[in-house]
C-alpha cells in the first residue's frame, strides 16, 4: 500500500475530504482555545472530580491543562489514519462515516475542553 498514493486517491474523494476538512477545523477550534485559555500561574487549578476519593475535586498544576489539547491532537491524527486505512481497504463510505463520527466525538471533546477551561478561569 502506497501512502502517497492512497493520499491522493482520498483528497479527490469530495465526502471523504469534506470529513476531514470538518475534523481538522473542530482541532483548530481546539487549538485556539487553548491558546487563549491556558495561563502559566502559580495556583493549581480544578482538573478532576471524583465522588470516591477524600477530595472530590483534584488540583493540578496548570501545565496538565495541556494535556487535554494533546488528547485532541492524537484522535484527530489517529482517526484520519484509520480512515485512510478503511479507504484503502474497506470503501470510501466506511472511512467518509468514520471521519463523521470522529468529527462528532472532536465537538464533544472541544465542549468539554471549553467548559474545562471555564472552571478554571473562575479559580484564576
Amino acid at each position: 500500500m502506497n501512502i502517497r498514493k492512497t493520499f491522493i486517491e482520498a483528497a479527490k474523494n469530495r465526502n471523504l475530504l469534506i470529513a476531514g476538512i470538518v475534523l481538522g477545523v473542530l482541532l483548530l477550534a481546539i487549538l485556539v482555545v487553548a491558546a487563549f485559555n491556558i495561563r502559566p500561574n502559580e495556583l493549581q487549578v480544578p482538573l478532576r472530580y471524583s465522588a470516591f476519593g477524600i477530595t472530590n475535586i483534584y488540583r493540578e498544576q496548570w501545565y496538565y491543562e495541556f494535556a487535554f489539547v494533546g488528547f485532541a491532537i492524537v484522535a484527530a491524527v489517529c482517526a484520519y489514519a484509520i480512515a485512510l486505512k478503511m479507504f484503502a481497504t474497506k470503501s470510501a463510505k466506511f472511512a467518509t462515516y468514520f471521519l463523521w463520527l470522529a468529527s462528532i466525538v472532536m465537538a464533544i471533546i472541544l465542549v468539554m475542553i471549553v467548559a474545562i477551561f471555564r472552571v478554571i478561569s473562575v479559580v484564576q
